[in-house]
């Protein structure tokens, strides 16, 4: 057989030439790291640490370009980032979005996600992956297979020892496998914005595809400070771990955060995370507060100890150049200050309030230099569908501080030369795409606001100073009766337009508000509607009224009725009272003068004399120890008995030639003012008038 060399050759530079296009072409696959290296190495080919440190301070900073904007110190970090937590504005930015290596920042992402899905007092059992699939020598509790802790005591040693078995025990125990929690991780950080993230372990050990941005890490930062249980993990200096059944060791744990140990002082810090790999350097993560205000500061790629004095320098130059502003109270083009328009509650009884507002906890960081009327303000109208969702027409929220944000693009084709990950269902470059999406024209989103299911989202404020993003708020409307009696679309006073038309189907799938009693009863009858106008509801009003009247109608005969019993009575007593005195009265009058004294003692010729002790022949003697003979024995000397000493309540009378006499007191009648009303004076005979009382 004659072997054809020549046809042997060509097939074997044709092969070859197409292995070498194909690796010609592959080439950017390897040399598209995920991580730039960036690296400055010596003539011996050791890393230049001090060479790049100089190198990073001499950066520019993204945030320091605007004039207008407070200048930021220069630090030795590759990336850093301060961001306000409440509004997510990013104050402080370098290099923000550059890809680096986090290293053991990652675990406050593996912290967020087993405090979602656990509860504290779950129990966590170590197995043989989580104890064995670590490096030796990294950072560890000494959890041994099969040893149980709870998620609390996972946390506890997540945080201040920086376990890395602990961070794939609770991995395990959230999603079944490692694998699948790191899916996790990614899609959670997707879902909060992050764009140049893509995690590979759960606790941060060095991949060349495990990585993330100082922006994206501060996202995650500020999901945790909205969980101060959450934070507390993250703020102790150490953790006595007791022995227990399923753990038989009795230790303590300390934290190598030096904020937190005290090394290091500084009083506005409230927690946070330390990293270190070879690759990644000195990574940190912390949270801040200082006069009411809440900020995240990320270090990424700095030289011991100067992450910690870069922390501080960046916080001081927060705290000091930016202040906080309550959005409710300073904007008047998105909200109402009077429900004389657009209002929502029953008007009658006075307390309506604006349909449509701006929540009270919403809050920016400015400038000291600025005030807010130096702001623009663009609103995203949200569009109800019939399908029971959301759609924000507009532009979505790219990146904050108005610095440089990655190229979708880029990103996609550096995943696509990138390795796939076993196991792994998306790259970094489709969750970038898919956040894209997010925030593109025509969003889709959930109707139901997330402060307050009674509330809908009708727009988001957001609010810009040049080309820097400050934050945004939503601006809600009242999902009560009032909103959902209009079924035409509410057009707020700015023109922004929501489209309410299809609110009875929104409710069949969220379920409208639950009110009873008085309540129900109130909103039932009266409420407003969007454009002012009040209803009524005459089904119910008409026998609502109805059942007043008789109400009122038989209150009315019950109050007449005791009224009239009452009257009565009181007339009835009071015929009886003067029946009594008229026949007091007829009793003096028919039982005459006795001939003998009605008291002993007396000594003389008087006819009815009733006071004892007279002396002499005194026929008017009205006061005992009377002498002499004197008619009118009133200013006579007289001895014994004084005027006042005449027996109490006796009745005095006297007869004369006129046939008079007069009653004391008994004659007289108790008015309640302190005297006495004096009665008509019987007379027998003549018509002598009675004496003055100040004569006597």
């Amino acid at each position: 057989m004659t072997i054809n060399s020549k046809w042997i050759k060509k097939k074997i530079l044709g092969a070859s030439a197409v292995l070498l296009s194909l690796t010609l072409a592959g080439a950017p696959l390897c040399a598209a790291a995920k991580v730039e290296d960036d690296a400055i190495y010596t003539e011996d080919g050791i890393e230049d640490l001090q060479a790049e440190l100089a190198r990073n301070k001499a950066q520019a900073v993204q945030t320091n370009l605007d004039p207008d904007w407070p200048h930021g110190p220069a630090i030795g970090a590759a990336g850093a980032v301060v961001m306000d937590a409440q509004s997510g504005a990013v104050l402080y930015g370098k290099n923000m979005n550059k890809h680096l290596y986090p290293a053991s920042i990652t675990k406050i992402m593996t912290a967020l996600l087993a405090y979602e899905n656990l509860d504290p007092d779950d129990t966590v059992t170590f197995s043989e992956n989580a104890v064995f699939g670590i490096e030796s020598g990294s950072s560890n509790i000494g959890m041994d297979v099969g040893e149980s802790i709870t998620v609390a005591e996972a946390l506890y040693g997540l945080m201040v020892a920086s376990a890395n078995e602990v961070a794939i025990a609770l991995g395990e125990r959230v999603s079944g496998t490692e694998p699948e929690f790191v899916k996790l991780m990614n899609r959670r950080a997707a879902e909060l914005g992050c764009k140049d993230t893509n995690f590979v372990t759960t606790n941060g050990l060095h991949d060349s595809n495990h990585y993330t941005s100082a922006y994206d890490m501060a996202l995650i930062a500020r999901e945790i400070y909205k969980h101060p249980d959450l934070v507390e993990y993250m703020s102790q200096m150490n953790y006595h771990f007791e022995a227990s059944a399923n753990q038989p060791d009795d230790f303590w744990i300390l934290n190598t955060n030096d904020f937190l140990t005290g090394e290091i002082p500084c009083d506005d810090i409230v927690g946070g995370k330390t990293g270190y790999t070879d690759q990644a350097r000195e990574t940190l993560v912390s949270f801040a507060e200082r006069d009411g205000k809440k900020l995240v500061c990320v270090i990424m790629r700095e030289e011991p100890p100067y992450q910690f004095y870069d922390t501080i320098d960046l916080l001081d130059y927060a705290f000091n150049n930016f202040k906080k502003i309550n959005v409710a109270q300073e904007e008047k083009r998105f909200t109402q200050k009077s429900a004389d328009f657009l209002s929502s509650g029953p008007d009658i009884f006075g307390n309506s309030t604006p349909s449509f507002y701006i929540s009270e906890e919403n809050s920016l960081m400015i400038p000291n230099s600025l005030s807010f009327s130096d702001l623009s303000a663009e609103i995203i109208p949200a569009v109800s569908r019939a399908d029971g969702t959301q759609e924000k027409n507009g532009t979505g929220t790219g990146s904050e501080g108005g610095t440089e944000t990655t190229d979708p693009s880029s990103t996609q084709a550096a995943a696509a030369e990138a390795p796939d990950q076993a196991g792994e269902s998306s790259t970094a470059g489709e969750r970038a795409a898919d956040t894209d999406a997010e925030s593109s024209p025509g969003q889709v989103l959930p109707a139901s606001a997330p402060e307050n299911s009674e509330n809908r989202v009708i727009g988001t404020v957001k609010y810009k100073f040049h080309d820097y993003d400050l934050g945004s708020v939503d601006v809600l409307f009242r999902n009560n009766y009032a909103a959902r009696a209009e079924a035409e679309p509410e057009a707020s006073s700015t023109g922004a337009t929501t489209a309410s038309a299809d609110l009875n189907e929104s409710e069949n799938r969220t379920g409208p508000e639950t009110v009873h009693g008085i309540r129900s009863l109130v909103f039932g009858l009266v409420h407003t509607g969007a454009h002012g106008s009040i209803y009524l509801n005459i089904l119910l009003l008409i026998p609502l009224l109805l059942a007043v009247t008789f109400l009122l109608c038989i209150l009315i005969f019950v109050y007449d009725y005791f009224a009239q019993r009452s009257s009565r009575h009181r007339k009835k007593l009071r015929r009886a009272q003067r029946a009594q005195r008229q026949n007091a009265t007829r009793y003096s009058e028919t039982s005459g003068p006795s001939e003998s004294a009605q008291s002993s003692g007396y000594s003389g010729s008087t006819k009815t004399t009733r006071s004892s002790g007279y002396s002499g022949s005194s026929t008017t003697a009205r006061s005992s120890g009377y002498s002499g003979s004197s008619k009118a024995a009133g200013s006579s000397r007289y001895s014994g008995f004084s005027k006042a000493s005449a027996p109490s309540g006796s009745t005095r009378r006297r007869t004369g030639n006129t046939g008079e006499r007069r009653n004391y007191p008994e004659n007289r009648d108790y008015t309640g003012r302190g005297d006495y009303e004096e009665r008509p004076v019987r007379r027998s005979s003549g018509k002598r008038t009675p004496r003055d009382r100040s004569s006597r």
